[in-house]
């Protein structure tokens, strides 16, 4: 590992997950996903699992997040719950399948 990448977390922590490959699998094995109400306050723009390298296509959104989006492909997510979220449960864009 190194460093986050300063244009794609330029607000923060968007995702508690972010896939962003092809032909995935993400098993909860029966656990919740769920953002702390303390958390949620200081990150409004927030979602449990993110389907591709930045929340918004390039060119749009409250900050730069880079000139290509990377999107995932044939993702399976399964075997548990998404709970409290200040924004999304699963977002993604340009994702196939």
């Amino acid at each position: 590992g190194g460093k986050y990448d300063p244009a794609a977390f330029g607000i923060g922590f968007f995702a508690a997950i972010s896939i962003f490959t092809e032909d995935a699998t993400l098993d909860l094995n029966g656990f919740t996903i769920a953002q702390a109400p303390e958390f949620a306050l200081q990150q409004t723009f927030y979602s449990h699992i993110e389907l591709a390298d930045q929340p918004f296509i390039p060119n749009q959104g409250p900050h730069d997040f880079g000139d290509v989006i990377t999107s995932a492909t044939r993702v399976t997510i399964k075997n548990g719950r998404l709970g409290f979220s200040s924004h999304h449960g699963i977002h993604g864009n340009l994702v196939k399948d």
